[in-house]
């Protein structure tokens, strides 16, 4: 990995050489990134055996760049020995050294994330299907009792942020007080959801509506999923609620939209619709779903976790996928394909933001999550732990 690059003596020529090797490594580098980028594409099946190779490939390339790297300090000292007594040569050594910085610092970031992607595309060597929907019944002991615990503070925080009263109006329509769905039971279908979509249209922004959103907990909880996440809400106090919470985000991903769901015409705007219940009137009820059915795109997911939409939800054209997740303008077979086609995608959220510095792997990122899989944390405690 060090060419012929030798040049009139006191021209930095280690400088020079170890310019040219990064720029070399850093095109092989990217040379196999497209390579892998390719093997990923949406929709093709993974030459295992191929993406394993690069794998390797690619691996030892880094151990390359480490090495290159860690000769860099006898490079430099050969430069400014062979200047020695030569004030012009050395400042012109010096100069191709401090010019050096950058690249070698965009190196070394780029060897030192290596292990986080590498974590990120060995599981989509041999990737196996996983179920939409866990069963909660099969989880560990412990893991069980966590979530009974999460849900149950989960409920306390609700009530503490929404001290509102119904307002007389809405409870007179025939809406609901703003009741809470177990936390667990909303992130399990909505996991299922994200990845239902990313099967259906990868690449593309996924939008959410809570229908009945009350103080706007569950369309907070949607954000992590979905691009943009906006609450409809018919309650003028839960609305204004809502709005106060969102505007304290550190994003800009929600939003209130105040109206009557009975009447409105902007169901085919969204991606996932999701309605926990919300008019008390069985007929009232009856009648929202079948206007939400009827506005909904054909492919749009429904998520509405309460038994009796099942009993209704193919008269409006609905076919079950998983969970309390329906695909709208659908027959059982096309809800089926989507269901094998989303348990091949990966679980991972992007719950890190990329960081402002472009890197050779970002291009795996984007092919990764595309199939659901994202760069994970580096090795070490978790963010908030107070052991790191």
């Amino acid at each position: 990995m060090t060419p012929d690059h030798a040049g009139p003596p006191g021209k930095a020529e280690g400088a020079a050489r170890m310019r040219a090797d990064i720029v070399s490594l850093r095109e092989t580098i990217t040379e196999n990134a497209r390579k892998i980028c390719e093997i990923l594409g949406p929709g093709r099946k993974v030459d295992a055996a191929r993406l394993n190779l690069l794998l390797l490939e690619t691996a030892r390339l880094v151990h390359d760049g480490h090495r290159l790297l860690a000769d860099g300090g006898r490079l430099r000292a050969e430069d400014l020995e062979a200047a020695a007594g030569d004030r012009a040569a050395g400042a012109e050594a010096a100069r191709a050294w401090a010019q050096l910085g950058m690249p070698v610092n965009q190196l070394r970031l780029e060897l030192n994330r290596w292990p986080v992607i590498d974590a990120m595309l060995r599981p989509q060597v041999r990737h196996r299907r996983q179920p939409l929907i866990d069963d909660p019944d099969r989880l560990p002991p412990v893991a069980a009792m966590r979530e009974r615990v999460s849900d149950r503070l989960f409920a306390q925080l609700h009530a503490l942020l929404n001290e509102e009263e119904q307002d007389p109006a809405a409870r007179e329509h025939g809406c609901f007080a703003d009741i809470p769905l177990a936390q667990s039971l909303f992130l399990r279908e909505m996991h299922a959801a994200r990845r239902c979509l990313i099967a259906a249209r990868p690449g593309r922004p996924m939008r959410f509506l809570d229908i009945g959103c009350g103080a706007g907990l569950k369309v907070i909880s949607a954000a992590p999923y979905f691009d943009r996440c906006a609450g409809l809400e018919y309650d003028p106090g839960y609305a204004a609620r809502a709005r106060g919470l969102f505007a304290g985000l550190p994003h800009d991903r929600c939003r209130v939209i105040e109206g009557d769901a009975l009447s409105f015409a902007g169901y085919g705007d969204f991606d996932v619709l999701y309605f926990f219940r919300p008019m008390r009137d069985d007929a009232t009820l009856a009648r929202l779903e079948a206007r939400i059915a009827a506005g909904a795109r054909p492919g749009t997911l429904l998520v509405a976790p309460y038994r009796i939409f099942a009993t209704r939800a193919a008269d409006l054209g609905c076919a079950h996928v998983a969970g309390h997740v329906w695909l709208a303008g659908a027959d059982a077979r096309r809800a089926d394909r989507l269901r094998r086609a989303a348990e091949a995608i990966g679980t991972g959220l992007p719950l890190d933001s990329d960081g402002n510095v472009p890197l050779v792997w970002d291009p795996l990122v984007r092919a990764s999550r595309l199939r659901g899989h994202e760069p994970g944390l580096a090795a070490g405690p978790r963010h908030g732990d107070p052991n790191g």
